[in-house]
C-alpha cells in the first residue's frame, strides 16, 4: 500500500477497528453464551444495528484526536516522521481502548455487566499489585491475545502508512478541511445514536433497550470504552413523569413512618443485638434449600439454621457487585445504573440503621478480613455511623499475616473466630456486621483444606463448603457467649456468582439470595414466601423494634404489608428496572413494561401498577440529585 492517499489510509483504519470491536463481541458471545440467553433470528439484525451505533460512539470519542492528526490542513501531513507518529497513536489509543473491551470477557461472569467507572475503585486499592497479578496468572492465555492483537494492529498502522507528496495548492487545504467536517458530522451523528432531531442527546447505556428487547442481550451491544467514557463524572439523568411533589409522593414517598398499630407476631425491643453476616457470593442457585435442582447440599450448616429459623424464600439483592449490599441492607438505598456508591453524590448527609441504633445506645461494629480500603466498605461504614472497625489491618496487628489469602484478605477460617471473640467485647446492645470474603473469585482454598473439599461442578463449590465450615465454627464459639441468647442474626449473600442451572441466569432468580431472620429459642421459625429485598431490610428491622420516628428507605416493612402479593423490589439488569413482585417480575425500559417473567416459575394475571413505578424511579433519582437521604 506504498502510494495510498491519506484518504484512503483513514478509512482503512477506521474499518479495521469495527472488525476488531466486532470480533471481540463475537467472541465476548460464545466465551459467556451460557449467561446469555438464545439469540431468535428476528432481533439479530437489531443487536447488530446496536452494536454498530455503540461501537461507533467508543471508536469516534476515542479516536478524535486521530482524526484531527489525519487531516489537519497543514504541509506537515506529507513528512513521514509525522506519518510514524500518527500510526503509533492510532495503535497505543485503541490498544488501551481494546483492552478494555475485551476484558469484559473474562470479567462478565462476575458482574453480569459491564466495566464503567465504578470499576475504577480496584486501581485505588492497596493490594491492586497482588489483584493484577492473581488476574494475569488465572488469564494469561488473554494477555497472550491481548498482545498478538496489539502486534497485528500496530502492523496494520505500519502498513497503511501513506507515502505521495500531495500539491500544496487550495484543493489540499479545502480537501482536508471538507473531510474533517465529513468525519465530524459523521461522529457527531453516532454519538447521538443516528439521530439530529433536537430532542435527542448523546446515547447512554440505558438507551441499550432500544435494540436489545432480552436484557440478557444488552451486554452484546455495549462496549466496555463507551461504558466507561460515558460514566466518567456521572451525571443524574432520569425521566420527569410527576411534575409536582405532591402528585410524585401519592405514588411513592421515601420518607416512611412505621405502622405502630400494627399487630405483630415478630418483635425485638431495643435491648435486642443484631449481627449481620454477608456471605460472599452465597447466591440462592446455589443452595439446596432454596435450588431444588441441587440433590446435594454444599453449605450443610446454613441449611441447618434455615431450618431452624424464619427464611424468606423469594430474597434478592438490589445491586450488582459486593459494595451495593451495604448501602441496601443498612440504608434501604438500592444501586441501579451506577453503583450508589461509585456517584459523587452518595457522599451526603446519611441516617443509616448503624447511626439510628447508635443514637438508640447500641454499640456499632464492622468485621471485614479485607484492607480498609477494600470496596468502600469502611469509607461507608463511617460515613453510616459504624464505630469500630475490624479488619486485615487489626487482625495482622494481633495475629501476624500468615492468615492473609494472597489476594482478597484473611481466610474466613481464620478471621471468622476474630470476629467472634471481637463482638463478645462490644458493650451490649450492639450492631455488628459480618462480611466474609474466602468465597470469592479466584475460589482457593487455605492449603489444609484443599485435599478435604472436593467441591462440585462449579468451582465455587469448594468454596462455598469451606466458608460454611467457618460459619459453622463461629456459631459453636457464639453459642457459648453470653449475648447469644439475645442476638438477632440476619444472614444473606452480597450476589451470586455463576450458575449451573439455566433458569437461575435468568431475570429475576440471578438475583436471587437468601436472607434468613435466626434467634435462638424466639419465634423466628418457618419460610415466608413474601418478596424481600436487602433494601427491605432496614426498614423491617425499625418495624420490629416500633421504630417511632421518620426515615429514609426506598424499602418496605414486609412484616406490615397490607397487600404482601402487590410487594415490590427492584433492580437493574441489562437496561431494564426489573420491578419484582411474588409471581410476576416486570421489566420496565423507563417508558412501557416490555416483558414480564415468572417470578416463582409461574404467571398469573398480577399486574404491576406502572405509576408506582415510575414515582419509584423518580424518587430515587431525584434524591441522588438533590443528594438528600434524610426525611
Amino acid at each position: 500500500m506504498s502510494h495510498i492517499s491519506h484518504f484512503t489510509s483513514f478509512f482503512l483504519r477506521l474499518l479495521f477497528l469495527y472488525v476488531l470491536f466486532f470480533a471481540a463481541q463475537i467472541v465476548f458471545y460464545f466465551y459467556n453464551n451460557a449467561l446469555i440467553d438464545s439469540i431468535p433470528i428476528d432481533e439479530l439484525w437489531n443487536l447488530i444495528k446496536g452494536a454498530f451505533v455503540f461501537n461507533s460512539v467508543s471508536i469516534f470519542y476515542i479516536n478524535l484526536p486521530f482524526v484531527v492528526f489525519s487531516f489537519i490542513p497543514l504541509g506537515i501531513i506529507a513528512r513521514q516522521g509525522y506519518q510514524k507518529f500518527v500510526a503509533i497513536w492510532f495503535t497505543v489509543t485503541n490498544a488501551l481502548a481494546l483492552m478494555l473491551h475485551i476484558a469484559d470477557i473474562f470479567y462478565y461472569p462476575f458482574k453480569l455487566g459491564r466495566i464503567s467507572n465504578d470499576d475504577l475503585h480496584y486501581f485505588g486499592a492497596e493490594n491492586n499489585v497482588q489483584l493484577l497479578g492473581a488476574f494475569f496468572l488465572d488469564y494469561w492465555f488473554a494477555f497472550v491475545a491481548f498482545a498478538l492483537l496489539v502486534w497485528v494492529l500496530y502492523c496494520f498502522a505500519r502498513l497503511t502508512i501513506p507515502r505521495f507528496t500531495p500539491p500544496f495548492s487550495w484543493k489540499y487545504y479545502v480537501s482536508n478541511v471538507f473531510a474533517l467536517l465529513v468525519v465530524g458530522t459523521f461522529a457527531v451523528y453516532m454519538i447521538r445514536g443516528g439521530n439530529f432531531s433536537a430532542s435527542t442527546r448523546p446515547i447512554h447505556v440505558s438507551d441499550v433497550t432500544i435494540y436489545a428487547k432480552n436484557p440478557t442481550h444488552s451486554s452484546l451491544i455495549l462496549s466496555n470504552p463507551f461504558c466507561l467514557l460515558r460514566t466518567l463524572g456521572t451525571t443524574v439523568r432520569y425521566e420527569t413523569y410527576f411534575e409536582t411533589q405532591e402528585e410524585l409522593q401519592s405514588y411513592f414517598n421515601p420518607v416512611q413512618t412505621i405502622d405502630t398499630e400494627c399487630a405483630r407476631y415478630y418483635r425485638i425491643n431495643e435491648h435486642t443485638n443484631i449481627v449481620f453476616i454477608i456471605l460472599e457470593s452465597f447466591g440462592a442457585a446455589h443452595l439446596r434449600q432454596l435450588n431444588a435442582e441441587h440433590n446435594y447440599s454444599y453449605t450443610p450448616f446454613l441449611d441447618s439454621l434455615m431450618n431452624e429459623g424464619l427464611l424468606f424464600t423469594n430474597a434478592f439483592h438490589n445491586g450488582k457487585r459486593s459494595m451495593d449490599a451495604l448501602p441496601s441492607i443498612w440504608a434501604s438505598i438500592p444501586s441501579f445504573k451506577e453503583e450508589f456508591l461509585s456517584l459523587p453524590q452518595s457522599v451526603a448527609p446519611l441516617n443509616p440503621l448503624p447511626r439510628m441504633l447508635a443514637n438508640k445506645g447500641y454499640t456499632t461494629a464492622f468485621l471485614h478480613g479485607a484492607l480498609h480500603s477494600s470496596m468502600g466498605f469502611v469509607a461507608f461504614g463511617n460515613a453510616s455511623g459504624v464505630q469500630q472497625f475490624f479488619c486485615r489491618e487489626e487482625y495482622e496487628k494481633e495475629r501476624g499475616t500468615h492468615d492473609f489469602d494472597g489476594k482478597w484478605g484473611i481466610w474466613d477460617h481464620a478471621f471468622l473466630p476474630f470476629a467472634q471473640e471481637k463482638i463478645s467485647t462490644l458493650k451490649e446492645p450492639f450492631l455488628a456486621t459480618i462480611f466474609t470474603l474466602s468465597s470469592h473469585h479466584p475460589f482457593t482454598l487455605p492449603p489444609d483444606f484443599e485435599k478435604i473439599l472436593k467441591g462440585g461442578t462449579l468451582p465455587i463449590y469448594r468454596t462455598l463448603q469451606y466458608s460454611d465450615a467457618a460459619l459453622r465454627d463461629f456459631f459453636i464459639q457464639a453459642r457459648k457467649q453470653p449475648w447469644f441468647a439475645n442476638t438477632l442474626f440476619i444472614i444473606t449473600a452480597d450476589h451470586g456468582s455463576g450458575q449451573e442451572h439455566t433458569e437461575w441466569s435468568q431475570v429475576p432468580r440471578n438475583f436471587a439470595v437468601p436472607v434468613l431472620f435466626y434467634k435462638e429459642n424466639s419465634n423466628f421459625r418457618g419460610t415466608n414466601n413474601n418478596v424481600m429485598g436487602h433494601i427491605d431490610i432496614m426498614p423491617t428491622v425499625l418495624g420490629m423494634m416500633q421504630h417511632t420516628e421518620a426515615f429514609f428507605a426506598f424499602g418496605k416493612d414486609v412484616f406490615a404489608l397490607k397487600n404482601p402479593e402487590n410487594h415490590v423490589t427492584v433492580n437493574y439488569y441489562g437496561g431494564y428496572f426489573n420491578f419484582i413482585k411474588r409471581n410476576n417480575t416486570f421489566l420496565f425500559n423507563e417508558k412501557e413494561i416490555s416483558a414480564v417473567y415468572p417470578t416463582q416459575w409461574k404467571t398469573d394475571t398480577s399486574t404491576l401498577r406502572l405509576p408506582r413505578a415510575k414515582a419509584f424511579i423518580q424518587s430515587y433519582y431525584q434524591a441522588i440529585e438533590k443528594r438528600k437521604f434524610v426525611p
